[in-house]
């Protein structure tokens, strides 16, 4: 791929999941915040105390869930929509040598919307086995957050804590600004959601085009120490070191990895002969990409 066809893409990708996190953080301190309300409300009621305190606390951790469901949702397609326009940017210098810039527009906008309804099948088909839906893996990770509480309960009422100091446990183990707890499951899960869903999607976006000739693997610069990632950036298939075609992308090795995709594209040049010879034929058909006789007489078309 030419040089300056290259975006920055985990950079533009930490810049849009920084404001991401920010809607996750603030919807678990709204969260944190409510449990004191629910407690003092529990503490009046007649029964058992730690019944009444668990299912409080239940209510809190339901309305997590149902947010947390609600913000992936949409994030994941957010992930998705970045992933076809930061594709659709190594694209456009090369199919500016041949066709208007309305046609590439429209095909670029048209790229998303197949790539964002597609973000399920693609997900299905990049993690294959392993694959959960969103629904599962929320509730997975609400059960996980239940277990967390209800132990903080449990050993709170057994010491004999007051009201205010089982509050500030709870509250702590939900506030995003303490580290680990229930806090700590639900950004993980975000992460590694939102990671997948950007991976699958550029390599579904780069899945059809006839001028993809590979997809690079590329290290995350905070990538520390040797492990399978290493391993995907330098393995050879044919295509050069850590290039596989097309259908042959690896999958996310481990949770919460930063690495990233590129397309081997030709030069605007390579470009040209390429189509002139009818390559591309039937896939320009189908996308509707108009040729601009300026541009293709100017690059000897």
């Amino acid at each position: 791929m030419p040089p300056s066809a290259v975006p920055n893409v985990p950079g533009q990708y930490a810049n849009w999941y920084m404001d991401f996190e920010k809607r996750m953080k603030d919807s678990l301190r709204v969260a944190s915040n409510d449990v004191t309300r629910r407690l003092r409300t529990a503490e009046g009621l007649q029964g058992n105390k730690l019944r009444n305190a668990r299912a409080a606390i239940r209510a809190v951790m339901s309305d997590i869930n149902t947010e947390q469901y609600a913000l992936l949702k949409e994030g994941r397609l957010d992930a998705a929509r970045l992933a076809a326009r930061i594709v659709g940017e190594m694209e456009a210098p090369v199919l500016a040598a041949a066709f208007t810039d309305s046609s590439i527009s429209a095909y670029l906008m048209s790229e998303a919307a197949r790539v964002a309804s597609g973000l399920d099948m693609a997900l299905a088909r990049m993690r294959g086995d392993v694959y959960v839906p969103l629904s599962q893996q929320v509730y997975k990770t609400g059960a996980l957050s239940n277990g967390i509480v209800d132990r903080i309960l449990t050993n709170a009422f057994i010491q004999g804590q007051s009201a205010a100091q089982i509050a500030a446990a709870v509250r702590s183990s939900i506030n995003p600004d303490v580290p680990g707890g229930v806090s700590y499951a639900a950004m993980r899960l975000g992460r590694t959601e939102l990671n997948n869903a950007f991976h699958a999607s550029a390599v579904s976006r780069m899945s059809e085009q006839p001028w993809v000739e590979g997809v690079t693997w590329n290290l995350s610069d905070s990538h520390e120490g040797e492990d399978e990632c290493d391993d995907l950036a330098t393995a050879d298939n044919g295509l050069g070191e850590g290039v596989y075609p097309q259908d042959e992308v690896p999958d996310k090795p481990h949770p919460q990895c930063l690495c990233f995709v590129t397309a081997e594209l030709p030069t605007p040049d390579q470009f040209i002969e390429a189509m002139l010879s009818g390559r591309y034929d039937d896939y320009i058909a189908k996308v509707e990409l108009e040729q601009d006789p300026v541009t293709m007489s100017q690059q000897g078309g």
